[in-house]
């Protein structure tokens, strides 16, 4: 079901054909892999590649050299320990899963060039690098591809331009490339394409994609399952609405039992995995580190707006796209009521966490999946900039998205982690700006 039309022309019409948009949109991906890449380059973790795979990416990527090298996953070495004498990593497999092609690459070239087939060695490092800029390329793809449905060319180009270089995605993409982040962006892209082409025309083909995304979302960061409910709210504007979306999905019940098995299935290698080491198919790993949440006294207005990763202090361009959710809510079309929803549900998540800071972070990391919803008001607002009659308004516009770019950029290259801890305020940050201008 395509999103609902703009009702005007946009001032700039680049109407072309479906093929030529989307080999439009794969030399701009194409264009974005090498970019994140030389950007890399450029980074402080292409001069300290033992770092790229460390701490929180250690967590995620470990299953791959403990189970095709070492061949036994038991103990883990970042892992915590369990009372029969196993370890059970807190880290879920879903980032590894992905990662397995790059893996297999980079120990065949490893095994030909005589580098140490460990996996960490050099070649496994960059395998990290380069499935991030892999992945967040398709994510963009993905992205332009449910855009260009409702926007035009230029306005889905410019969204794309601005959540790659005006936010966080970038350090997590280039900087920290071995972060869950990227991976779970392609995968809610993914989803949310194939949510529009189920709902065009329910299939098993569709239902198959549905299922199997929903398992790895899941074995990547289970909170992230909340974007299953972009399958039921995507294109409604009333409980009527919603109720014939469920009578769609409820109607034809092989399809449903069908997506059920194929969700599983993408579950399957986390309830292994948590088989072998505790003996249980379900386990909450968090629990094992003392992890969980402040239900009753959710940090709200941080999590937005503390200089301690505040989302919007050091994402200022989304201000920009929750500007968009605010139009088309008033409207209600662009899935406007999915996307606040999902969002809403998803900050109180956040904003409840123990470390709603999500420790040494840049930016408050957590929200990045959650761009492939928010790029759907973004390329709204910038469509419709890209239509003001005023050029001095345009030019405005257009002037602090650059500076929102400029100034997050030099952060990724300032950003000495952690800018958090309750020594951090916003005289750091103050030093900060001072340091990039």
């Amino acid at each position: 079901m395509p999103f609902h039309s703009i009702p005007h022309q946009p001032l700039i019409d680049l109407r072309i054909s479906i093929k030529h948009k989307n080999a439009a949109f794969a030399i701009a991906s194409v264009i974005l892999f090498f970019l994140t890449l030389i950007v890399f380059t450029y980074s402080r973790a292409a001069s300290h590649l033992n770092l790229i795979i460390s701490s929180d990416a250690m967590g995620y990527f470990q299953y791959l050299p403990y189970f095709f090298i070492e061949g036994d996953m038991h103990n883990l070495p970042y892992a915590g320990p369990l009372l029969n004498g196993n370890t059970l990593n807190i880290y879920h497999i879903g980032v590894a899963l992905l990662q397995l092609p790059f893996f297999l690459l980079a120990h065949l070239f490893a095994y030909i060039t005589d580098y140490p087939t460990t996996g960490f060695s050099e070649p496994y490092i960059y395998s990290v690098v380069v499935s991030a800029s892999f992945y967040g390329a398709l994510a963009s793809f993905l992205m332009m591809k449910v855009l260009s449905k409702s926007f035009n060319v230029l306005a889905v180009m410019l969204t794309i331009i601005c959540l790659t270089f005006g936010t966080n995605l970038i350090y997590y993409t280039s900087f920290e490339p071995g972060m869950s982040h990227v991976y779970s962006l392609f995968l809610f892209s993914w989803f949310i394409y194939q949510v529009h082409a189920y709902l065009s025309q329910p299939n098993f083909k569709t239902g198959m994609f549905l299922g199997i995304t929903l398992g790895v979302i899941a074995v990547v960061r289970p909170s992230n399952l909340l974007i299953a409910l972009y399958l039921l709210l995507a294109d409604t504007n009333s409980l009527g609405d919603i109720k014939d979306r469920l009578l769609l999905v409820l109607r034809n019940k092989g399809l449903l039992i069908f997506l059920s098995i194929t969700f599983v299935v993408g579950l399957l290698p986390q309830l292994l995995y948590w088989h072998a080491v505790t003996g249980n198919y379900i386990v909450y790993s968090y629990g094992v580190a003392g992890q969980g949440f402040n239900w009753a006294s959710p940090a709200l207005l941080k999590v937005l707006f503390s200089p301690q990763n505040g989302w919007l202090i050091y994402n200022p361009i989304m201000i920009l796209s929750l500007a968009g959710l605010c139009f088309t809510l008033r409207k209600g079309i662009h899935s406007s009521y999915a996307i606040i929803t999902i969002m809403l549900i998803t900050y109180y998540i956040f904003s409840s966490w123990w470390a709603w800071w999500f420790g040494a972070a840049y930016g408050h990391r957590a929200f990045i999946e959650y761009y492939a919803l928010l790029s759907i008001p973004l390329a709204y607002f910038v469509h419709h900039a890209l239509s003001l009659n005023s050029k001095l308004l345009k030019l405005t516009v257009g002037a602090l998205a650059c500076l929102a770019i400029y100034v997050n950029m030099y952060m990724c290259f300032l950003y000495n982690p952690p800018w958090d801890g309750p020594e951090w305020g916003w005289d750091d940050y103050a030093n900060i700006l001072k340091a990039i201008f």
